[in-house]
């Protein structure tokens, strides 16, 4: 492996990207050259690296002579689609694992299964107070709303509300 060396590139303006492309052989006409200055000032030229990397050439360290603007931005358009899909179908996915895992043990355990140390197996990486000062926090951060508000006007014992009502689970489908 090779020694490792103290980063100093200096910063480059949006501007001087897209001459650097133009240097790596991304042919651009002025209006080319626009939209590319319009892109690299919402989305980081370091962002893009991501995108236009993979269409070097190793041998020549130049965008293949195939590569136009349009290419790059198709592939970050691509990945961002893909991570919206993905992000909207993962978040109906992790509620309802959610759902799962605390509907099973509060019926196993209680509905405070969370607060039961035989329940929560403490790591060294993730102790059982953590996990509670998590849960504490979230409470917290929702004292306001209904079903927590509801729960400490009503209840003192245990301190938290019940596991299908904190505030991770506020999303949850009926």
């Amino acid at each position: 492996m090779s020694e490792k060396k103290t980063f100093t590139k200096p910063a480059i303006s949006p501007k001087q990207h897209v001459q650097r492309w133009r240097e790596r052989g991304l042919p651009l006409d002025d209006d080319e050259a626009r939209a590319a200055l319009q892109l690299l000032t919402f989305v980081s030229a370091y962002r893009l690296k991501g995108y236009w990397l993979p269409l070097v050439d190793p041998a020549t360290e130049r965008l293949g002579s195939w590569v136009r603007l349009e290419h790059i931005v198709r592939r970050y358009q691509l990945d961002q689609d893909a991570k919206r899909i993905l992000s909207n179908a993962m978040g109906p996915l992790e509620v309802a694992v959610r759902t799962v895992i605390s509907d099973t043990l509060s019926a196993r355990h209680s509905p405070h299964w969370f607060l039961k140390p035989e329940v929560l197996r403490p790591t060294q990486d993730h102790s059982l107070g953590m996990i509670l000062r998590k849960i504490e926090e979230e409470v917290e951060r929702a004292r306001e709303r209904p079903f927590v508000a509801h729960y400490r006007r009503h209840y003192n014992e245990p301190y938290l509300p019940p596991s299908d009502s904190l505030p991770v689970y506020e999303n949850r489908a009926s």
